[in-house]
């Protein structure tokens, strides 16, 4: 007889499977209870059921025939509710639809995906069906996240792998930690983070720039251009050009003498 694990894709021969949502059934005889006494809360589900026009909707569809495969009716609805354009909007039979086809879409086998745990396990388990590494981020007691020790990790392999010797990659608290102060000053910074920490580090950058020394910004929509740019003219930068593209904008700026 074949055996027909030695036809699985490799990748997928040793992936960490999914551990879905037992059933009240499975959950009640496992505790000796009976199904109406278990209340879920970990699957997202409605305890009360569908609401009853939901459920006459559902029970007047004509179940036997396909639906339409553009969603014309329902992103019709969606798009008079939320104000989004038509063809903005997707529907999916559940979320583990729509994640998987982002990520078949959007992720080239060998990407790295970052998984800011505990979250869907959904999201971990579809980059790995797509081939993607998954890098894990756990979240601290407040569910924040702290991604720079892996931003720094990841540049590091990024100057590895483009053999760009003599480039260092540090982890610090802000522009003016001891470690970034102490190679300072610099003569090109780049920076593509949020327009709210933007402003916040405009004195410190202006503090560790140059003279003449050129900064980039991005990350920043149209809408919050002027007010950055007005930050870092203020923290002694003359702004020199603006390159939109769509909705977001980089500004570059050169340190006064």
């Amino acid at each position: 007889m074949t055996d027909v694990t030695k036809l699985i894709r490799s990748h997928l021969s040793s992936i960490e499977a999914y551990t879905p949502v037992d059933p009240a059934e499975e959950l009640a005889r496992r505790a000796g209870i009976s199904p109406e006494e278990v209340v879920k809360l970990n699957g997202n589900e409605n305890p009360f059921g569908a609401h009853p026009e939901v459920a006459g909707a559902i029970g007047a569809s004509s179940l036997h025939l396909y639906p339409d495969p553009n969603q014309n009716a329902v992103r019709k609805a969606l798009a008079d509710y939320t104000g989004m354009p038509f063809e903005c909007l997707l529907a999916g039979a559940g979320g583990d639809e729509l994640i998987d086809l982002l990520l078949r879409l959007f992720v080239e086998p060998g990407e790295r995906l970052l998984d800011c745990e505990p979250t869907f396990g959904m999201y971990s388990f579809c980059a790995r069906v797509a081939d993607a590494q998954v890098v894990s981020v756990p979240r601290d007691e407040n569910f924040d996240v702290d991604i720079d020790p892996v931003a720094a990790g990841t540049a590091a392999a990024n100057v590895e792998s483009n053999n760009a010797p003599g480039i260092e990659t540090i982890t610090a608290d802000g522009v003016i930690d001891p470690a970034i102060a102490a190679k300072a000053p610099f003569g090109l910074i780049t920076a593509n983070i949020l327009a709210d920490p933007l402003i916040g580090l405009a004195p410190g950058i202006a503090g560790i720039s140059a003279s003449g020394a050129a900064l980039v910004l991005s990350g920043i929509t149209r809408e919050q251009a002027a007010e950055v740019q007005v930050a870092y003219i203020d923290a002694g930068f003359t702004a020199e050009s603006r390159i939109t593209l769509d909705d977001w904008c980089t500004l570059v700026f050169r340190r006064k003498a």
